[in-house]
């Protein structure tokens, strides 16, 4: 397994009775990181406040216990999968690890400014959905009243259909060249999913630290945001029962 830490005890040449390393500071750092795996029993015993061996040879405040080996900063966060407090979490990338509060604050911040402008992109390219769906719309209603000889997408006595018709026609868009307009909107329709995509699953990723307050400027970025674009997401509401009131009535084919 690669743990952070392992990489202070490379794994011994063929041969070699054991690594050349620092193997105790190296194995109370992994179980630092993760006191409850089952090799890290006789860490827990020695470092306990009932152990003898940890009273007689004041384990509990050396540096294989408390503060970490050498500098705090060498200790991994701890692996804790349940809400708790505290400043030492991974934050996204290995190197992002607030430890002191100064840091911390930087990081709830930096956090919660990423959620505003995740919701920026997500509405942006909300609206910008809608404005497309108005012009499609728009363009299908012309080209309707300029051919007659449309027919349409359901068969007159046969509801059961007209799923069948709305696949049909949807080979039949697939089938359809793409003109230069719509090559130019699926390239910007592709660059804003991939952002939004990102975006989302980095923020649910810092909510899995479990970390309270870094749980919450997630959440609470998320809340003002509703708030900040609460009127630009009623005009694409508005938009979309515009574009559906004057489109050609096929749900679904757009």
């Amino acid at each position: 397994m690669d743990m952070a830490g392992c990489e202070r005890c490379p794994k011994p040449p063929p041969g070699a009775y054991s690594a050349e390393c620092d193997t105790l500071g190296t194995y109370a750092i992994l179980c630092k990181a993760m006191p409850d795996m089952s090799q890290c029993a006789t860490w827990k015993a020695m470092c306990s406040a009932s152990s003898d061996t940890a009273s007689t040879l004041n384990f509990q405040s050396s540096e294989y216990c408390a503060s970490g080996v050498g500098s705090p900063d060498m200790n991994p966060p701890a692996m804790r999968m349940y809400f708790h407090l505290g400043f030492a979490d991974y934050v996204l990338f290995e190197k992002w690890v607030p430890r002191n509060q100064s840091q911390y604050v930087g990081t709830w911040f930096a956090l919660f400014f990423i959620t505003l402008f995740f919701q920026t992109v997500q509405t942006y390219h909300s609206n910008l959905e809608t404005r497309w769906a108005e012009q499609l719309a728009l363009e299908a209603g012309e080209s309707v009243g300029s051919d007659t000889s449309s027919a349409p997408l359901t068969i007159p006595g046969k509801k059961n259909r007209s799923s069948d018709s709305i696949l049909l026609h949807w080979v039949h868009l697939w089938r359809r060249p793409w003109t230069l307009k719509e090559v130019k909107q699926n390239v910007i329709r592709a660059v804003l999913t991939f952002i939004e995509t990102t975006l989302g699953y980095a923020l649910m990723l810092v909510t899995m630290t479990f970390n309270v307050p870094l749980f919450f400027a997630v959440i609470l970025g998320l809340t003002v945001g509703s708030v900040v674009f609460s009127r630009q997401r009623a005009m694409a509401v508005e938009g979309n029962s515009n574009a559906a009131s004057s489109g050609t009535g096929c749900a679904g084919c757009g």
